[in-house]
């Protein structure tokens, strides 16, 4: 099927990777790299996906010429922290992947989706919240907060990331290899809701219980990703669940349920963190935190249906969701009026004000 599919150049540059990597598991090295040296999609990429194949990323190039490169964030990330840090050097590879943010993004106004900044403050101060365990993120993009997780829960923890986009897997694979974290990250490609299902047939011999949630991944997902890993069992006793960019581009369905819906008996502790946008001036953003509470289930019922302005919140910020996705994305401006805007949504869910943090009113 890739080999048809390669034929009609319907195959996209580096999204080959569950494919390989299914073969890499059948032992099928030979067919891989004939594959790799075949393929017009890998062509651009080659040195990439082999450095990846075979462990050694000093071979990781892309070839003269590629105009695709131009059109990736992650690959320019990934060439930019390759000529900016050695490997092993996990904090050099952070600070790379931020100075990509602000030296090469910013100045075109471009957003770079990650948990740098004030926000990578929070993120450790969650791990340092979070019991003994592993952490599951929800949404990998180039692997920066996946790599600061196994960083923190050096040198035994590990880290399970799930990845929609194949390309961006593949490029948060080679992150946490060049950062020396391979060991610790597991990128897994394909939806969500589908990847946590499947996850106890991908652990023979562990049971996959987190004690750490990171979700970045699309705010609309947030809530039912949320609810699935309860019912499968897979949140230790007061794990910490944190959430990003529930303010922009937002997440209001996820914001009631957890103030007032099931979260309510769920989880303990729960607030809204109010901070600026990473190497985005001006533009304010909130993070959601809260911790598990198993002892809570027998107390919640079944999901309450949400308010409707909170349902056409949730339509809105999916809107806007949808336009930094395509190659134009939002610029700064515009995430700034929409963050404004956004800002009505904590009133939707009754939160206020206070130290510097959004809490729930009592």
């Amino acid at each position: 099927v890739a080999r048809w599919a390669d034929a009609r150049h319907a195959l996209r540059p580096l999204g080959l990777s569950p494919i390989l990597c299914e073969a890499e598991r059948r032992g099928e090295r030979g067919i891989t790299v004939e594959f790799l040296m075949e393929s017009h999609a890998c062509r651009p990429f080659r040195a990439y996906a082999r450095g990846l194949l075979l462990g050694d990323l000093s071979v990781a190039t892309i070839e003269e010429g590629s105009n695709r490169l131009a059109q990736s964030k992650a690959l320019m990330a990934l060439e930019y922290v390759l000529q900016h840090s050695n490997h092993g050097q996990v904090k050099k590879v952070l600070e790379a992947l931020e100075e990509f943010a602000v030296k090469v993004l910013k100045p075109s106004r471009q957003w770079f989706k990650i948990a740098a900044g004030a926000k990578g403050l929070v993120v450790e101060r969650a791990l340092r919240r979070a019991p003994e365990g592993a952490c599951l993120e929800i949404g990998t993009y180039v692997g920066f907060t996946a790599i600061r997780c196994a960083a923190g829960r050096a040198p035994n923890g590990r880290v399970v990331s799930l990845e929609v986009d194949p390309e961006h897997a593949v490029v948060a694979q080679c992150m946490a290899l060049h950062a020396g974290v391979g060991r610790q990250v597991e990128v897994w490609t394909g939806h969500s809701g589908d990847v946590i299902r499947s996850l106890p047939e991908r652990y023979p011999g562990w049971t996959p219980r987190f004690a750490m949630v990171f979700m970045d991944q699309c705010g609309s997902r947030f809530w039912a990703d949320l609810e699935l890993l309860i019912r499968e069992d897979m949140l230790l006793p007061g794990a910490v669940i944190l959430a990003d960019n529930v303010l922009k581009p937002g997440a209001p369905l996820f914001l009631w349920q957890l103030f007032h819906g099931r979260g309510r008996e769920l989880f303990s502790q729960r607030q809204l963190i109010s901070l600026e946008e990473f190497a985005m001036p001006g533009v304010e953003d909130c993070m959601a935190m809260a911790i598990y509470n198993p002892d809570g289930m027998a107390m919640a019922g079944a999901d309450k249906a949400p308010p409707a302005e909170v349902s056409a919140l949730e339509f809105e910020a999916d809107q806007v969701r949808a336009k930094a996705a395509t190659s134009g994305s939002v610029p700064f401006e515009d995430w700034s009026v929409f963050a404004a805007l956004g800002g009505e949504w904590p009133r939707m869910v009754d939160l206020r004000c206070k130290g510097g943090h959004l809490l729930p009113q009592h």
